[in-house]
């Protein structure tokens, strides 16, 4: 049977609530001490949590494109002349500080990532074209698939967590950030705070989930008469302990809005590399356009970001064949309030077929060349340059990201991260008490209509934001406006 639409669903239908976790009980065993009785209630209470959340959990699972590579192993190589140096004797540029890491082939989880960040994830899905309701319009398209957990990538997309639309139904989050960056494809976001959002073709979301924010992520498959594929980032970005109670926020950083540079590539009939600047400070790129240097849009204001001491930078490059891009040395990183200076750089080698890294002022046919033929990931020294070359044949893309460590212990437990096991318990316990917020939406995975809805975000004090002509849902997702 058909769903419901979300505008004509009654909203004063009984919202509904976790489970309660059973009352423990006491027999004539000997008398346990304090700390393990508290032990055995919170692995006790974050099980039966666990089993009640989830099923209704997005990114608990995750899927990266299957990464085709050319080789069983990263291929490090002499750019001049490859078959003269072996991986064992060749020098690396100065500027990486290990050997790149194979990117995952399984097709399943997420990038390894370096403190501050906690995952990344890249969705790419070749959606069919969809139907009145949003869904793909292909016969028994949840045939053949492990609906409610659809990570397998049959036919070329996924459903997800989603039961009708592709996504990720609601699901909570506290004590990180979430950075969705767009480059196809539309997202539908709703929240427990009465917030809601569509946004995508190049825009990106800064969510700053804090003390507790219940959200959903879908993806409304809005055309019919063609494919509707998407093509996207969701990383986390981890909040310092101070921080992890803060009032939920996000911030929209629309495509039109986002620093882009331009930087020309050598061979004149070459299309030029563009980079865009999610996030950082404005860093020189030699030969770009606006003298390389662009401000970027404020994060959240108690985003990890805002702290001139997160030393931030996430980037996007595309490049063509024969392009070229140097990623600037960050000359003076900001000391954070203990006095350390030291900054994580990792660079995503996602696609393409080949690209070669090596020291700006090295010579191409002498100094030290690594070269990639497989998706990798490669940690940097922030503090110097890196020339970036595509000599492959294919377009070549690249995600950059860079920050400060915020060296603190990790806890984590599905959505929820913390510094302690304890904070996790009561993280659960809060959910289960106050579901962040409460979840008014008509049902767990609403999207917001068709082509005649634009990109747009509406934020909990009512402040609406259109970017091109079109209707946006009013509160609680009844009506238009």
């Amino acid at each position: 049977m058909q769903r419901d639409r979300a505008d004509s669903t009654d909203l004063s239908a009984p919202r509904k609530e976790a489970a309660p976790p059973p009352t423990p009980q006491t027999d004539s065993a000997p008398r346990l001490s304090h700390r393990t009785l508290l032990l055995a209630l919170f692995a006790a209470a974050a099980a039966i949590a666990a089993a009640i959340l989830l099923p209704r959990l997005s990114l608990l699972r995750n899927s990266v494109v299957p990464f085709a590579s050319s080789s069983s192993n990263t291929r490090l190589a002499n750019f001049a002349n490859p078959a003269n140096r072996s991986i064992s004797s060749m020098a690396l540029p100065k500027s990486l500080k290990a050997k790149p890491a194979p990117l995952s082939t399984a097709g399943v989880g997420p990038w390894t990532t370096q403190d501050p960040f906690l995952f990344c994830v890249f969705h790419h899905d070749a959606y069919p074209a969809g139907d009145e309701s949003l869904r793909p319009a292909v016969a028994n398209y949840k045939r053949g698939r492990n609906m409610g957990s659809d990570f397998e990538g049959k036919d070329g997309w996924r459903m997800y967590h989603g039961d009708d639309v592709p996504g990720f139904p609601q699901h909570p989050h506290r004590g990180f950030e979430t950075i969705t960056i767009t480059k196809t494809g539309l997202i539908d976001h709703s929240d427990s705070l009465g917030a809601a959002a569509r946004f995508g073709e190049g825009d990106t979301q800064w969510l700053t989930a804090g003390k507790g924010i219940v959200h959903c992520e879908m993806f409304p498959l809005v055309h019919k008469d063609k494919g509707n594929p998407t093509d996207f980032f969701q990383i986390w970005l981890n909040l310092p302990k101070s921080d992890k109670m803060v009032d939920p926020y996000f911030t929209m950083i629309w495509a039109e809005e986002t620093p882009t540079l331009t930087v020309p590539a050598p061979p004149s009939n070459t299309p030029p590399s563009i980079v865009r600047v999610i996030a950082g400070a404005s860093l020189p790129v030699p030969g770009a356009t606006t003298d390389g240097v662009v401000p970027s849009t404020p994060p959240p204001p108690n985003s990890y970001a805002s702290k001139p001491w997160s030393n931030m930078a996430i980037w996007t490059v595309d490049m063509s064949p024969g392009g070229e891009v140097t990623i600037p040395a960050l000359a003076n990183p900001v000391a954070n309030p203990q006095g350390h200076t030291d900054v994580t750089r990792v660079l995503y080698f996602f696609a393409g077929d080949r690209i070669a890294l090596s020291d700006p002022d090295s010579d191409a046919n002498a100094g030290p060349v690594t070269v990639l033929t497989s998706h990798a990931s490669i940690a940097l020294h922030a503090t110097e340059p890196t020339l970036v070359r595509n000599t492959g044949e294919k377009q070549g893309r690249l995600l950059m990201l860079q920050a400060s460590p915020l060296g603190e212990p990790v806890a984590q437990h599905g959505p929820f991260v913390m510094n302690t096991r304890q904070e996790i318990f009561e993280a659960f316990m809060d959910y289960r008490e106050t579901q962040f917020g409460g979840w008014r939406w008509p049902n767990d995975e609403p999207t917001h209509g068709g082509l005649e809805v634009g990109r747009f975000a509406r934020h909990p004090g009512g402040e609406v934001t259109k970017k091109f002509e079109g209707k946006v849902r009013g509160e609680w997702g009844q009506g238009w406006v």
